[in-house]
């Protein structure tokens, strides 16, 4: 595999070359199809994902209207981590994966994982350190999202 997508994957930073090989040797291909559900949120986070093509919707239910909906919070395409909750415990999904556009992931075990880690401290850290900026970003969002609607619920009661 030309291994250029997850070189330039947040996950990678700081790892040499010979690092990035190791990682991805864990790694399986998997085909995503349009409309599948990757994973859903609350299940056990057992394998984490690169996105090496097509799109993957990451949502939350909300109650709207009396009914449960999807509400998207981020779409993650080539190069993004997904389902990282697999390396950090208590390894349980917050987000549900729904592929939006066909393509490819790229899989890794959670054993496998913790296995590289144990025998590579150093990647172990580099890939934990990487995850930690990922889940920064996402909590960045969290926060822009319930920040605007709380605006806009002030907004509507002092109108």
């Amino acid at each position: 595999m030309d291994h250029s997508v997850l070189r330039k994957s947040a996950l990678t930073k700081g790892l040499d070359e010979h690092q990035v090989e190791r990682l991805e040797s864990l790694g399986v291909r998997r085909q995503i199809v349009a409309g599948a559900r990757l994973f859903s949120i609350g299940g056990e986070a057992v394998e984490m994902l690169l996105v090496l093509s097509g799109r993957v919707e990451l949502s939350f239910p909300l109650q709207i209207l009396g009914a449960e909906k999807l509400v998207v919070l981020e779409t993650s395409t080539q190069g993004d981590v997904i389902a990282w909750s697999a390396a950090v415990p208590p390894h349980r999904l917050r987000l549900t994966g729904i592929c939006a556009e066909s393509g490819e992931v790229l899989v890794f075990r959670r054993e496998d994982l913790q296995g590289l880690f144990d025998r590579e401290p150093v990647t172990g850290r580099w890939v934990m350190s990487n995850l930690a900026e990922v889940a920064g970003r996402r909590l960045f969002q969290v926060e822009q999202a319930w920040t605007r609607w709380i605006q806009r619920s002030i907004q509507e009661k002092y109108r």
